[in-house]
């Protein structure tokens, strides 16, 4: 039995016509005849009593009919499914992204693409710079949201700048700069300095220093944190300033001054990397939506 001829069988329920059936099968009355009569075969059962008048479904054509249409329903589906499958419409797309808060920045673009390609399933995974390049070579993701110059070169994967990072200063609230804003770097002489001791923040950290370098701004770096969290304690205590993306100011403006640097760019680029020739259908419509 084919799906033409479960088609065919369905066509004729629906107008009990054979001339008719035939003809929106766009076949013969005789060749639609001998599908009708196929399917009864297989069967082993009459499904339409005919006379010269009239064509009746029988009682075992009426209990076939809706599984028939079932049948042709979940076939239709399906190669709708495998058609959009192969053009990326419907799958699985791994996606890496930094650890702690550098994630919320690309929350943007993932909830812009579900708006598009609601039936393409995304997964979400956090690693550190190093970790996520290993995981774009090794296929466990398909793309990674990361920042430069915190990446590194590498001729097997594709880098694809997005927009630029912007960085700020996190100040005690009751600190003299916080009356300021913007404030320029020179007025930072002889702060103390904590570091967000991350790999992922390490880029952030050498731009500042570097920057404060060209200007004659001496720091006294003694403290670290290992978190976030840690590091605006820190800061909301008194043990120093931090250099913090300026996003954070909505998150944690509550418990820290965070201030803009004038006159100096302080920023990191936002990076999508994905490995060449990868074969997920899924990827290239993610990258021309958010791109």
């Amino acid at each position: 039995m084919t799906i033409y001829e479960l088609e065919c069988f369905v066509v004729l329920s629906q107008c009990l016509n054979f001339t008719k059936a035939a003809s929106l099968m766009n076949v013969t009355q005789p060749a639609f005849s001998r599908h009708i009569s196929a399917i009864e075969r297989e069967l082993d059962a009459k499904l339409f009593f005919r006379n010269k008048r009239s064509v009746f479904m029988t009682t075992a054509g009426e209990a076939f009919l809706s599984e028939a249409k079932s049948i042709l329903e979940h076939y239709h589906k399906g190669m709708l499914k495998a058609k959009q499958a192969q053009k990326g419409n419907i799958g699985i797309l791994k996606i890496g992204i930094l650890r702690e808060q550098f994630s919320e920045f690309f929350s943007q673009s993932i909830r812009l693409f579900k708006e598009s390609y609601q039936d393409i399933e995304i997964e979400i995974y956090d690693y550190t710079n190093l970790d996520m390049i290993t995981a774009l070579k090794n296929h466990t993701i398909d793309i990674g949201f990361t920042i430069s110059p915190g990446i590194v070169a590498n001729e097997d994967l594709i880098w694809k700048s997005n927009m630029k990072l912007e960085m700020a200063v996190a100040l005690p609230w009751r600190h003299p700069l916080a009356v300021q804003e913007p404030i320029d770097v020179r007025s930072l002489k002889n702060e103390t300095l904590i570091l967000y001791a991350s790999e992922t923040f390490a880029p952030v950290n050498d731009i500042f220093l570097q920057i404060c370098a060209k200007n004659l701004v001496n720091l006294n770096i003694d403290k670290s944190a290992s978190s976030v969290s840690g590091l605006m304690t820190l800061v909301e205590c008194g043990k120093g300033i931090a250099i913090v993306p300026y996003h954070f100011k909505s998150q944690f403006n509550h418990r820290v001054h965070i201030v803009k640097l004038v006159g100096h760019t302080c920023s990191v680029e936002r990076v999508f990397a994905w490995r060449k020739n990868n074969p997920n259908p899924c990827l290239p419509l993610f990258i021309s939506k958010v791109l």
